[in-house]
């Protein structure tokens, strides 16, 4: 027998092992969820109390890959396209994480996942990951399209930190066009992006 047949064979196998079953990639229209910010920038939050916020934007991350090949035995069947943002909220002399993920899965939709002060979205029996559900938004008059909304009734505290964080965030909005516009704490306390005010803080919507 010929040694090229097994050395065919082998060769043959072994890229079998290494094609992604599936691999998703992420639209034009998709990417447009992380065409806001670049690392290191800065945006200024103003709240009804006169106080303010600066945002810091710590990480953008972009896996797109197009090649159906990986290499690394950790790699799993299926190669989902993800993207998005680590921030970090400096509030009253303290530091708050954050993070929005977005993942095109195995079906071509984008799926949501989300961090802001250890506030995570909940999504079937608790599962941190779900569709991208989109609302509009209002505040002082402007309406604002393609959001996300977080609240009380789609994200939560684990139960580990319910009672080790002092004031919760209870609310916030990413839009598509700006990023994080608003964000509401326990205490009352409510945060707009300085850039989209108009000349005088009126009252919130919400």
């Amino acid at each position: 027998m010929s040694i090229f047949k097994p050395i065919f064979l082998f060769i043959v196998l072994a890229f079998q092992s290494c094609i992604y079953n599936k691999v998703t990639h992420l639209s034009d229209e998709d990417l447009e969820w992380i065409d806001t910010y670049d690392v290191g920038d800065t945006i200024l939050f103003v709240s009804n109390h006169g106080n303010t916020d600066i945002m810091i934007i710590a990480e953008k991350f972009l896996y797109n890959e197009k090649c159906p090949f990986y290499i690394s035995e950790g790699s799993g069947p299926n190669y989902e396209a993800n993207m998005g943002y680590d921030y970090i909220i400096r509030h009253g002399g303290i530091n708050i994480d954050g993070g929005i993920l977005f993942r095109k899965n195995i079906a071509d939709s984008l799926e949501l996942i989300f961090d802001f002060g250890k506030r995570f979205l909940r999504f079937d029996n608790n599962n941190i990951c779900g569709p991208l559900q989109i609302s509009q938004y209002q505040h002082n008059n402007q309406l604002y399209y393609y959001c996300i909304v977080a609240d009380t009734v789609n994200s939560g505290y684990s139960d580990y930190w319910v009672n080790k964080i002092k004031n919760e965030v209870v609310k916030f909005v990413w839009s598509k066009e700006y990023g994080l516009i608003y964000y509401k704490f326990e205490d009352g306390e409510e945060f707009f992006r300085e850039d989209l005010l108009p000349d005088s803080i009126g009252n919130n919507t919400n």
